[in-house]
């Protein structure tokens, strides 16, 4: 719920300079959650990343006219959740068990996710 919010006060105001987000909300945003190599942190779940939280993470930087944060991101996600061979889907969670990596309980086999047309190709950016 409290990620609809934010997304709405992103989304609130109009489009400045081709970007659909105020500037200074999107750099709070990505000082927050964004790291350095592109992860989404989710900072209320044990600093772990979700294929979803990626997925906003490049809405939110295409709506911030922000190619180079966008190109992080869909790198992080590339390397680290796409990690199903022949079909390519995305593992949902990422995160620490004994050491960070995908975390195999079973649930990417059922939830997995395709990735969205922006994570195989960024040049409609």
């Amino acid at each position: 719920m409290v990620l609809l919010i934010v997304l709405a006060a992103f989304w609130a105001g109009s489009v400045v300079d081709g970007r659909a987000l105020d500037r200074g909300l999107w750099d709070a945003y990505k000082d927050r959650f964004v790291s350095p190599d592109g992860r989404i942190i989710d900072r209320g779940n044990r600093q772990m990343s979700h294929s979803e939280g990626q997925g906003y993470g490049l809405i939110l930087a295409v709506s911030a006219d922000d190619r180079p944060t966008f190109e992080r991101i869909r790198q992080w996600t590339r390397e680290n959740l796409q990690v199903r061979g022949s079909d390519h889907l995305l593992a949902w969670a990422w995160g620490a068990a004994t050491q960070w990596r995908v975390d195999r309980g079973g649930s990417e086999q059922c939830h997995g996710r395709r990735p969205a047309g922006p994570l195989r190709s960024s040049e409609s950016f």
